[in-house]
């Protein structure tokens, strides 16, 4: 799973949503801290 912090998520969120849509889990990070994961909705069903 990839980290990737706020600024880098503002800035670039469509490449990772395409990421996530291929599979891959994303783990958003604020100030070092995680706060968030995004998964594909297929992991979830």
């Amino acid at each position: 799973m990839q980290k990737v912090g706020m600024f880098k998520t503002k800035t670039h969120l469509p490449e990772l949503i395409r990421q996530v849509q291929k599979g891959q889990q994303t783990c958003l990070t604020n100030r070092s801290q995680e706060v968030a994961i995004i998964v594909p909705i297929r992991a979830l069903q």
